[in-house]
């Protein structure tokens, strides 16, 4: 509040009530006859000047302490967000190409049955692609596209090349693939899982919903989510930034020569930065850590790999903060640990 203007409207205020009140002492007789002749003229005079401070200095008092408010399109209640996602169904091995379409109608039964979060509506659409060779799909590369497409090619166990453990893999290019059983909702729980909680996640998509209609989660309902969903609500809690540094530490091992080229990963970071300038502003920096015993952070499983587990980075990350020096800023910092060694690293996340 203007509050030099408020005082000096009162001042002025209280200033024309005592001249339209006249001169109740002190007055000479031979002056009431021409005060009472003037008091209807100060009176009026009064007036219109009270009607000028008012009329004018409200307004203007109004439009030069008033609060901006940026303006907010507002939806209807009945308005709902649509989404089309394409599923594009393949086999690697011809024995499967029978099983594909019956496959698709119970997949789609299951997708339509999931729990969308209201106004969000996922229309489903499975687009059969029939027998496709596995090397193709392996070096077929993404295409831009304006829609959401998902592409998944089931794979027979002949043809499997990753560990027999593992029944889902993302390849590099646009293609998803899934391990063949011969038991069916074995079958399609993992495409199921592919498809809802991975390739579209549609968990994170409702989450986001309710997030901007400021729906509170309940702490039953956190618990019920799996521990990914859980770890990844926390980053979806944070207030986001206009400004972030972010260091990009390479640790180098005693046993290890120079396997990488830091200028590279840098310019990768850097083109990733530029991307996001018009939303994000992010301070680049790069930091070295030499003479290292990288090998007392891992261990060895019973295949003879070096694994990551949880405990060993964060031992890594206590080591690593030691023997770093602070920064000296408000803005919210990230670091990125590469890891510099030549022998191949599987890291380890129980959630």
């Amino acid at each position: 509040m203007d509050w030099f203007g408020v005082c000096v409207g009162g001042s002025l205020l209280a200033g024309t009530i005592v001249l339209a009140a006249g001169y109740p002492y002190g007055v000479k007789e031979d002056f009431k006859k021409y005060m009472q002749e003037e008091r209807p003229y100060r009176r009026a005079a009064a007036l219109a000047f009270i009607v000028i401070v008012f009329g004018l200095g409200g307004p203007l008092w109004y439009y030069s302490t008033r609060t901006y408010r940026a303006h907010f399109d507002t939806f209807p209640e009945g308005q709902t967000i649509s989404l089309s996602v394409q599923i594009h169904l393949a086999v690697t091995n011809k024995t499967l190409e029978s099983e594909l379409g019956p496959l698709e109608q119970i997949i789609l039964d299951h997708l339509h049955d999931g729990e969308v979060k209201s106004p969000l509506n996922i229309r489903w659409n499975i687009l059969n692609e029939g027998l496709r060779d596995l090397r193709s799909l392996e070096h077929d590369r993404i295409m831009s596209s304006e829609s959401l497409e998902v592409y998944i090619a089931v794979v027979s166990p002949e043809q499997w090349t990753q560990f027999s453990a593992i029944n889902l893999y993302l390849g590099r290019g646009r293609w998803a693939f899934v391990q063949y059983t011969s038991e069916k909702e074995k079958l399609v729980e993992r495409l199921h899982t592919l498809i809802w909680e991975v390739m579209v996640d549609v968990p994170h998509l409702s989450a986001i919903v309710k997030r901007d209609m400021r729906e509170r989660m309940e702490p039953w309902q956190i618990a019920a989510l799996s521990p990914s969903h859980q770890k990844r609500l926390v980053w979806d809690s944070v207030p986001l930034s206009m400004n972030y540094i972010v260091q990009v530490i390479h640790v180098h091992d005693n046993a290890s020569p120079d396997t990488f080229r830091p200028s590279n990963i840098m310019e990768v970071v850097g083109v990733f930065a530029k991307r996001l300038r018009n939303v994000t502003k992010i301070q680049l920096s790069s930091e070295h850590l030499w003479d290292f015993e990288i090998s007392n952070f891992f261990e060895t499983d019973v295949q003879g790999r070096y694994t990551l587990t949880q405990e060993g980075m964060e031992r890594l990350l206590k080591e690593v903060d030691s023997q770093l020096l602070s920064v000296e800023s408000s803005l919210p910092v990230l670091k990125m640990i590469i890891i510099e060694v030549d022998v191949p690293v599987v890291m380890l996340d129980t959630t």
